[in-house]
């Protein structure tokens, strides 16, 4: 759940998942596959923070070393969960000591809180329940951990400027799968938060625009507009809910639904794609 988390932010993410704490193991190891068959997201970033552990019924798990009790970050763990309670969220805490010494009792804490949540007229069993589902592929595909393999960042920071440009048998560069990624985001962005003058004409003639592979600065452009399309696309979607799944998309004779999961499926067809020809590049030479 991005709520606006900058670009520093998600590199710190992808930094502080490859770092967990020895407690911080041990709940991911109990929630990862869990009794209750939910998705949890480890190391998830939200505004300018990053929680450990967070779930779609808006619950953040957070685990506090012995940092926790200095006196100063007392303090911003008082601001910041405030900040996260302006946003909806839950939050419960544990400490390194709970976690290690008392496990159980930890787990049983969760449980008790995610059935307090189902149970309420706002869970999951309300009606967010299958955009919630949608929200949890696109950002697995961004910058999760998808079922196929790398997510989209992984792949794209692998990609070295000189490769970007390439177009290999004449066909679409890296640096046009970029573009061409992003620019369908910014389709279903106005199709659901429409902008004057943006029609499915505008669209069509940006899709496969032609791009000077001779201006390098394309290339980190086109990684930024897919950022920033992925994280508003996240947030525009987390203000709705199930009822625009069937409504109509405008100039298309098809609904919500088929668009949000057009958008994910497009999103791994092109990563396999990209690692394909990043394959053929190293492959070459």
């Amino acid at each position: 759940m991005y709520y606006g988390a900058g670009h520093l932010i998600f590199q710190r993410t992808e930094q502080l998942r490859r770092q967990m704490t020895s407690a911080e193991s041990i709940i991911w190891k109990h929630i990862h596959i869990n009794e209750w068959k939910l998705k949890f997201r480890r190391q998830d970033p939200i505004l300018c923070y990053v929680v450990d552990f967070y779930y779609q019924l808006k619950l953040v798990i957070e685990i506090d070393g012995g940092i926790h009790e200095v006196e100063e970050v007392k303090r911003k763990d008082i601001e910041r969960e405030e900040t996260l309670k302006r946003l909806g969220l839950i939050v419960i805490r544990f400490k390194n000591e709970e976690v290690y010494k008392n496990p159980k009792t930890v787990m049983e804490k969760i449980d008790q809180t995610i059935r307090n949540l189902q149970s309420s007229p706002s869970g999951d069993g309300g009606c967010k329940t299958e955009i919630s589902h949608y929200i949890e592929q696109l950002k697995d595909a961004y910058d999760g951990e998808p079922w196929f393999g790398r997510n989209a960042k992984q792949l794209l920071s692998e990609i070295g400027e000189d490769k970007a440009f390439v177009r290999p048998n004449d066909q679409h560069s890296l640096l046009e799968l970029v573009w061409h990624m992003a620019t369908w985001r910014e389709f279903t962005i106005n199709c659901i938060q429409p902008s004057q003058g943006l029609n499915l004409k505008h669209f069509e003639e940006l899709d496969w625009r032609q791009l000077d592979h001779n201006n390098r600065a394309l290339w980190k452009e086109g990684l930024q507009k897919l950022h920033d399309t992925q994280q508003q696309l996240i947030s525009i979607l987390q203000q709705q809910d199930d009822t625009i799944l069937e409504e109509n998309v405008r100039e298309r004779n098809y609904n919500y639904r088929k668009l949000i999961n057009g958008v994910i499926q497009h999103d791994i067809y092109h990563l396999g794609q990209i690692a394909y020809i990043m394959k053929m590049q190293k492959n070459a030479g």
